[in-house]
């Protein structure tokens, strides 16, 4: 009992730390944001990141939550390697071809999400932030189950750091505006996905297994659903505002 108690006060300081320390570490990007973008470009900025919540929640299909759940499913390696490469498997697929899908042929689809931000460049460079940052959820989601806060930790704010980095870079020294931010997140998140991908590699056998496949789509979906609607029920008003109000992209 005592180690079990041990172990969850690490695993929480962990957890609350590292999440401390990112929050205040953002502030680093006020100042920067504040002398190199215009008030329109923050609402560039806004209307991606309201994109992006909803692309979250769409491009994971909740495995991230049916893998939590059918981790302790099985207790044997070799199922659970093959459950973590078979829904890694899904969620490759189905992003890549989501992703590519919408910026393409449904590009005409994008321009009508928001009244004042063009689809080309802002809105497609905001689909491929989400498709990146969607290959994180299953492999973060493993750590936590197999109960290794640190690793965990690491990665999430190697995360941030390096996109910090690269916003900077291209916000201050290329001086690219809103532009740069996007970049910065887009690279970031690239960068991170072939480290999720070693991650998964190492856990997981990259074998499809169907029957997996099917019953964590049929738990994970219904959690999608659920996703959305808090995310539709907390962006609302914002979108409301963006549709009433034009912005004015550019610099004034």
């Amino acid at each position: 009992m005592a180690s079990l108690v041990k172990r969850f006060l690490r695993a929480s300081a962990i957890y609350a730390l590292g999440d401390l320390l990112v929050k205040a570490a953002a502030i680093v990007l006020i100042p920067i944001y504040t002398k190199a973008l215009v008030p329109a470009d923050y609402g560039v900025l806004t209307s991606v990141g309201l994109l992006n919540g909803v692309l979250d929640g769409i491009l994971g299909l909740g495995l991230a939550g049916a893998l939590a759940k059918f981790h302790y499913d099985f207790e044997d390696q070799t199922s659970r390697r093959r459950l973590y490469g078979t829904m890694f498997i899904v969620e490759l697929v189905w992003v890549l071809l989501f992703a590519t899908a919408l910026t393409t042929i449904g590009k005409p689809l994008l321009g009508h999400v928001f009244k004042s931000v063009p689809a080309s460049p802002f809105l497609t460079l905001g689909v491929w932030i989400a498709a990146t940052t969607a290959f994180s959820h299953l492999p973060l989601t493993l750590l936590q189950v197999q109960e290794r806060p640190a690793f965990y930790r690491v990665l999430t704010s190697l995360a941030f750091l390096s996109s910090t980095t690269l916003i900077i870079y291209f916000v201050t020294f290329r001086k690219l505006g809103v532009l740069g931010s996007l970049y910065g997140q887009l690279l970031s998140g690239a960068a991170l996905a072939l480290v999720f991908l070693v991650v998964m590699a190492r856990n997981a056998s990259f074998t499809f297994v169907r029957s997996y496949a099917k019953s964590t789509l049929q738990f994970g979906l219904p959690l999608v659903v659920y996703s959305l609607g808090s995310i539709v029920m907390y962006s609302t008003p914002r979108y409301i505002l963006e549709r009433l109000a034009s912005l004015q992209i550019g610099r004034a």
